[in-house]
């Protein structure tokens, strides 16, 4: 999906990325942003690892992200992180680079009222993410 929409961007001349939804979306905006218009990084495996976007940071166009999950349980929108999915090497290949946060970041909370499924299952979401960090064996005091 990341390569697939990086070559419409360039192909239409996008000025801008807007990303809408949860944390998935965001996650392939932000590498789109990082490839796109950049010569020697064309793939998503390119971006793997932290601060490997070889583009300067006025070079980049701007993305704006709006969240539309009730808690923003990933912070996708807020931050350098982004994890994808190798369809490839069927792994999840991270990347963290502070050029990759968006510039602009808002949440959408107006549909939320009169969705407490919705509410509740985000906040699951968030709390699943930070058992996840607690018990893993790559976790720091942090």
């Amino acid at each position: 999906h990341v390569d697939a929409a990086r070559i419409m961007c360039e192909e239409i001349g996008a000025e801008c990325i807007v990303s809408v939804g949860g944390g998935s979306c965001h996650d392939v905006a932000k590498l789109v942003r990082g490839l796109y218009g950049n010569e020697t990084q064309t793939s998503a495996r390119d971006l793997s690892g932290v601060d490997m976007c070889r583009s300067s940071p006025s070079a980049l166009i701007p993305h704006y992200a709006v969240s539309s999950t009730a808690t923003s349980g990933s912070s996708s929108e807020l931050s350098r992180l982004a994890i994808i999915v190798d369809p490839i090497e069927r792994c999840e290949m991270s990347v963290i680079d502070h050029k990759l946060t968006p510039t602009v970041a808002c949440v959408v909370t107006a549909e939320k009222q009169g969705a407490p499924q919705l509410i509740a299952a985000s906040g699951v979401f968030a709390l699943s993410h930070a058992v996840e960090a607690y018990l893993s064996p790559a976790s720091s005091p942090v």
